[in-house]
């Protein structure tokens, strides 16, 4: 498991998505849960955990984004109506469809493994 550096957003999703397009605050949330997921160790699954059967609590998710536990809390409810994330019993978040968006991460990266000997050379 590892983490990105990048995400990819499609622009026209954002626009034009008028379930969360329209309240500004929770794409702000949306776009920073991604990030979060990018960059945890576990972002090339686009989960959200701190180890394998351990999710963060709803406070830990809070401090991470910067927000406060109620607010994470609306959000994460919004998010899950609209069917972007799941929530395991176990607190863990799972960001759908994360590799169908994210897919060109994957497979460039057994180039860019390759690669890396190659420059340290």
């Amino acid at each position: 498991m590892s983490s990105r550096a990048w995400i990819k957003i499609y622009c026209a999703k954002v626009l034009n998505s008028d379930d969360i397009s329209a309240d500004l605050s929770a794409l702000g949330a949306w776009i920073k849960l991604l990030c979060i997921a990018g960059n945890s160790n576990f972002g090339d699954i686009g989960v959200i955990k701190i180890d394998e059967n351990v999710g963060y609590t709803d406070k830990q998710v809070g401090d991470l984004m910067k927000i406060s536990c109620r607010q994470w809390r609306r959000y994460k409810d919004i998010f899950v109506t609209q069917e972007r994330i799941q929530v395991t019993s176990k607190n863990i978040i799972i960001i759908n469809n994360w590799r169908k968006y994210q897919s060109e991460y994957t497979r460039q990266k057994s180039y860019r493994q390759g690669y890396k000997p190659k420059l340290q050379t």
